[in-house]
């Protein structure tokens, strides 16, 4: 019982978790959404043909309303850290690292889980072809959750090369946001397919957000304020 008292006062002691250098609340965040996303393709995965979603409504709500947030925030809180990653690794080595950290997982796990369902598929419910390999570029909506690795890696190298040759700061990287986030509204709705270039149109907003909101949300000074109750009710 003490040990679990003990790890419930690591988790919700604000005092020692604004203390440490890591950014913990930002792990906090990023394990919350991943809850959410795992939420959502279970509740996915169990509606067959004999369990109708109209039958959980609990369920379906819950499941339509996290789907609302928990992807944009993934990308809000991808964006805080831009302006501190550009500063310290210089383009060429942001755009490096980015490759190696998100690229280079989604070529490696998207071409190990395409080969499986290609041996295996009798037993999986995707009808894979060879070239879906390559869809992993530039359609990877076609293969389950690997767009987001996609939409993660090129929203980032985007944003970097704006704000390095057309030198655009974050207001400025934010009306762009907008406009494009307007040009995905366009592309949705009248049903036009332009694979992965949807996705960077929708999510650049939301990453501009992150980079807009990183100058608070990381200035020390701010942490009582942000760990308040009366953040919470508001943000609630």
């Amino acid at each position: 019982m003490s040990n679990f008292r003990s790890l419930l006062n690591s988790i919700f002691n604000t005092r020692k978790i604004l203390s440490r250098s890591r950014y913990p609340w930002i792990d906090y965040a990023r394990g919350i959404c991943i809850i959410l996303v795992c939420f959502r393709h279970i509740f996915g995965g169990v509606m067959t043909e004999d369990k109708n979603p109209a039958d959980y409504p609990v369920l379906e709500y819950l499941n339509i309303f996290f789907f609302s947030f928990r992807m944009p925030l993934f990308f809000i809180v991808s964006g805080l850290f831009f302006r501190l990653s550009l500063l310290k690794k210089g383009t060429g080595n942001f755009i490096r690292n980015r490759a190696q950290t998100i690229l280079y997982p989604l070529i490696v796990w998207g071409t190990i889980h395409i080969t499986l369902q290609l041996i295996f598929s009798e037993y999986v419910n995707a009808n894979r072809h060879p070239s879906d390999y390559f869809r992993l570029l530039y359609q990877p909506r076609s293969i389950e959750q690997f767009w987001y690795l996609n939409a993660l890696f090129s929203v980032s190298v985007l944003y970097a090369l704006v704000a390095t040759y057309a030198r655009f700061n974050s207001s400025r990287q934010l009306v762009l946001g907008i406009l494009f986030y307007a040009v995905a509204a366009y592309l949705h709705t009248n049903d036009i397919e332009a694979g992965f270039i949807t996705d960077v149109l929708f999510f650049y907003f939301f990453f501009a957000i992150g980079d807009a909101a990183s100058g608070f949300m990381l200035d020390p000074g701010n942490y009582k304020k942000i760990a308040s109750y009366k953040s919470l009710f508001l943000v609630l």
